[in-house]
């Protein structure tokens, strides 16, 4: 092979692996919430990555998942661009430093709802109806600002705290708790694969409050100059209930 040739085939190889790469969506994925969960180093399942196909659908990219165990090996990912972009996350300006937010959020708020037994006469419809009663929760005090600063400090309601997960129906069966109380997000995923989830239902109040998640993109992606396209396509898919679909698709009782 001449010096020119060679050179033309370096200059063909580049460009290929540039269209190579212009075509792949570098998607890291983790398994701190339901609506994501590992299957494999190499794959993950849940409403994000069902999104994230969506878009990449009506991009026509393809998308390569990466499962990372910890924040930090997310971070080191999309802080060195190795990955384009990921799972929702919320918003930090520590975050924002290295990642862009993709405008519009994935869902916008956060729920925390109460399961009782479908057997029993008990309502609840308001706050004070947890008054007399056990009311079951978990050992985080992590949720909605008002669960944190006003249900949890409420030396007025009896609380038990049930550390193990799935316990907490089985409580609410026999009558070891009357109510438990947790995000939807973790709980409603939980219930669905219950053997006797017909015996738990949802009262009709639950505790909300604005809390975005956005999906985010490596600031060192080549595809951080296409953001809007990024963003209208969400935006669509928002439009035309598509993101919806798939959400109710794993939650079939989700608010909106």
């Amino acid at each position: 092979m001449t010096m020119k040739r060679f050179k033309i085939f370096l200059i063909f190889a580049a460009f290929s692996q540039f269209l190579s790469a212009q075509d792949t969506l570098k998607l890291v994925c983790n398994n701190f919430y339901d609506w994501r969960k590992i299957v494999n180093t190499d794959s993950c399942i849940g409403v994000d990555i069902d999104v994230w196909r969506a878009i990449a659908d009506r991009l026509n990219l393809k998308i390569v998942m990466k499962s990372c165990e910890t924040l930090e090996c997310m971070y080191d990912l999309l802080y060195s661009g190795a990955a384009d972009v990921s799972v929702s996350f919320l918003k930090t300006e520590e975050r924002e430093k290295y990642m862009h937010f993709i405008e519009p959020p994935l869902r916008t708020k956060w729920y925390f709802r109460v399961y009782v037994n479908s057997s029993n006469n008990k309502t609840i419809k308001n706050y004070e109806d947890f008054r007399g009663l056990k009311v079951g929760i978990n050992d985080s005090t992590y949720g909605p600002r008002f669960y944190r600063d006003c249900f949890i400090p409420d030396t007025t309601i009896r609380k038990i705290v049930i550390k193990k997960s799935n316990e907490y129906f089985q409580k609410l069966i026999d009558g070891g708790i009357d109510a438990y109380i947790s995000s939807d997000w973790r709980t409603d995923m939980e219930l669905e694969g219950f053997s006797n989830k017909d015996k738990i239902k949802i009262a009709d109040y639950h505790i909300s409050e604005y809390h975005p998640c956005y999906f985010v993109m490596s600031r060192k992606s080549i595809y951080f100059k296409e953001i809007d396209r990024f963003s209208n396509t969400i935006n669509d898919l928002l439009l035309e209930g598509k993101i919806r679909d798939i959400i109710l698709k794993y939650y079939p009782k989700y608010y909106d």
